[in-house]
Parts: structure tokens; C-alpha cells; sequence
């Protein structure tokens, strides 16, 4: 019995588990245009905690997928950009998107 191209390593699985996390595309987007300091992407990202925005920030990072930047300043400031990697993930979430608006409309013609 061969075993699936996809068994180990799938590179959509990858994928996959990078962006499930709950707000994983929504801290993508907030990244798109640029940097961010973290009070400004919880002030994009309503019902987010601080926690849970400082968690999965830390993930993201550890990911590849963003890049932290702490600024010498008092208080200390830290602003929050997205890698090379992290622009192609969300320019790829923006494709789902779309996707998923065609398929909904499509999706409720028929329902209807």
C-alpha cells in the first residue's frame, strides 16, 4: 500500500495549520498595509483580548510570519509588520476571500 503524496509534510496542511488560528486572518489583514503597534490592532480587532492578540503575535512570529520591532522608547513601544512570508499568506487569504464571496453567492442562488 503506497502511502499519500500528502501523508507528511503536505504542504497544504502547512498552510492550513498556519492560518487556523481564530484570529490568524484577521492579524494578517490588519498587517497588510504596513506596520502596526499592538493597541492599534486591538483597536482593529474587536473581541480580541490582549492575551489571546499577545499569544497568537508570539506564534506568528515564531511562525516566520511576522516581524517584531521594539522601539527605544519609555514606555516601551513594539510595532508589528508582516515577513515576506506573511504578505504572500495574506495576499493568499485575500484570494480565499474572493473564493469564498463567489461560492456563498452561488451557494445561496441555489438554496433560494
Amino acid at each position: 500500500m503506497s502511502a499519500s503524496p500528502c501523508s507528511s509534510a503536505c504542504p497544504v496542511q502547512t498552510v492550513v495549520d498556519l492560518i487556523q488560528g481564530k484570529w490568524t486572518p484577521q492579524i494578517l489583514r490588519a498587517l497588510l498595509p504596513g506596520m502596526c503597534r499592538f493597541t492599534c490592532l486591538r483597536r482593529q480587532l474587536p473581541g480580541i483580548s490582549a492575551k489571546v492578540l499577545s499569544q497568537r503575535l508570539r506564534e506568528l512570529e515564531a511562525q516566520g510570519l511576522l516581524l517584531r520591532t521594539v522601539l527605544p522608547c519609555v514606555p516601551p513601544a513594539v510595532e508589528y509588520r508582516l515577513s515576506a512570508s506573511g504578505a504572500e499568506l495574506a495576499n493568499l487569504l485575500g484570494s480565499l476571500y474572493h473564493f469564498g464571496v463567489r461560492h456563498l453567492n452561488q451557494h445561496t442562488r441555489y438554496a433560494a
